[in-house]
């Protein structure tokens, strides 16, 4: 299998990078530079038209997003246990739920948080960086309440 990742240092690429790792499989990395534009040229929107990383090259065909990559990986790699085994449809549809908690909300509130001056003037800087730690504060709580009673998000030791 031939797996190539598009990517950029710092960006939440490193989240597919980290279960690529887990996985043992080899992987070529590709690095996406953003301040020369590369998500935007031809070349790399004929991979990802959003412009995103990451994306994950798999034979010769593109998958983007984290959660779906993820999720990919924990199927086409049984044996790391990127994610534990599910009984049902509904235990598939809860992990995927949490991925989804991970990328659509946590990790937009990060960002505002690391890099506040993508989000505004830099008077605007210090708004958006307390705004957003003001409601990352609120998901915190989430998951501290999750790893209260375990090691892990799904448990384990």
């Amino acid at each position: 299998m031939d797996l190539v990742l598009f990517g950029a240092a710092g960006g939440c690429s490193r989240v597919t990078m980290t279960a690529l790792e887990e996985t043992g499989a080899p992987y070529a990395y590709e690095v996406v530079r953003f301040m020369k534009q590369e998500h935007l040229s031809p070349a790399y929107r004929a991979k990802n038209p959003l412009g995103k990383i990451p994306c994950l090259v798999i034979d010769g065909r593109p998958l983007r997003e984290n959660v779906a990559i993820l999720l990919w990986l924990n199927e086409a790699f049984p044996d790391a246990r990127l994610l534990p085994p599910v009984s049902d449809a509904f235990e598939r549809a809860e992990q995927t739920a949490d991925l989804c908690f991970c990328s659509a909300t946590l990790h937009p509130i990060l960002t505002r948080v690391s890099v506040s001056m993508m989000f505004g003037s830099p008077e605007a800087v210090p708004s958006i960086r307390a705004s957003a730690m003001t409601m990352m504060d609120r998901y915190f709580a989430v998951v501290e309440e999750r790893l209260a009673n375990r090691n892990y998000w799904y448990g384990g030791d």
